[in-house]
Parts: C-alpha cells; structure tokens; sequence
C-alpha cells in the first residue's frame, strides 16, 4: 500500500479534489482506472481514526465525487493521475477542535486481471486547517 502526503495544508470546509494514481501489482503502472471492479474512499481523522461524515467504504466508482479515467491524466502542476475523488464541504471539517488536524482518505480498489480478482490501496493524509482557530 502507498501513502501520499500532500504539503499543502486544506482549509476547511472548501471542496476538495484529491488526484491519484492507481497502480496495479507492480506498484507503479498506473491501471485503465476505468476497469476497476469496486473503487471505495474511507476518510477518518488520523490520531482518533473517527470517520467523517459517514464516509466509510463509501463507493466512489463514478460517483459519489469520483471520477476514473482510462489513461493516466497530468494536471499543471504536473501530478499524475487516473482517478480524482472530491471532497465535499461536510467532508472537510475539524473534528478535534485544534488549530489543525491530520485526515486520511484510504482508497480501496479492485481489478481483474488473468481470470483473477485483484487487490489494491492507497493512502492520502493531508492537513485541515480549522477556520474558526486561524
């Protein structure tokens, strides 16, 4: 499983879109996202793992803000990636009543391939800045 750990710290309450690159089992070529069997987002606040806002498992193939691309795509800050989940207002909140807190989207995902079914995940953890605190 990798983790990406964005530097940029979100404020919250701002619609987000996180950009990632699905890989297969080599861990580093990106699959036709739009084959994938299931694609689900779990987002939870790292130091309590508390979900939010009900996102758990939350299917996100096509819908739910995900969208899956056949190719891999680069945007201009030249990230590359296959799929982009966006987080909503009432996913992006504080929960712990800091300054800021660490959440994490896990990404759970499955393919074909052979015959078989495969398994993959991916990691994001990022920042949320609490607006009431700056």
């Amino acid at each position: 499983m990798s983790r990406v750990t964005l530097d940029e710290i979100l404020d919250e309450r701002v619609t987000t879109p996180l950009k990632l690159l699905l890989t297969g089992l080599d861990g580093a070529t990106g699959l036709d996202a739009t084959a994938l069997d299931t694609i689900t987002i779990t987002h939870y606040e790292e130091t309590t793992e508390r979900v939010i806002n009900g996102c758990l498992r939350r299917s996100v193939k096509n819908a739910n803000g995900g969208v899956l691309y056949a190719a891999a795509q680069t945007d201009g800050a030249g990230n590359v990636y296959n799929v982009q989940i966006t987080l909503g207002v009432a996913d992006m909140v504080v929960l712990t009543g800091g300054e800021s807190e660490s959440h994490v989207a896990l990404i759970e995902y499955t393919w074909t391939e052979g015959g078989e079914t495969k398994y993959g995940k991916a990691e994001v953890e990022f920042v949320v800045r609490n607006l009431v605190k700056v």
